[in-house]
């Protein structure tokens, strides 16, 4: 099984939470990509199982970085 998360991380703990779930993923034989959000591709990704996304949460909703991925994203149209 493989898996991307793409993330926006503000301060680092998004991302050192993520990177530690890849670990866990890794001891069971399973693959998953830890990919920041800017600079990334979902085209990049197309042969994966499941597709996450990590974010802090910033005034009760995801960042603006995050959101504007969401909307430029097609798989989900």
């Amino acid at each position: 099984m493989k898996g991307v998360v793409f993330y926006h991380s503000a301060t680092g703990n998004t991302k050192l939470g993520l990177e530690s779930m890849a670990k866990a993923f890794e001891k069971k034989g399973k693959e998953l990509a830890v990919v920041p959000i800017k600079g990334s591709k979902l085209s990049d990704y197309k042969d994966v199982d499941f597709i996450g996304i990590g974010s802090p949460v910033f005034g009760w909703k995801v960042s603006p970085i995050v959101e504007d991925f969401l909307d430029r994203l097609t798989v989900f149209r």
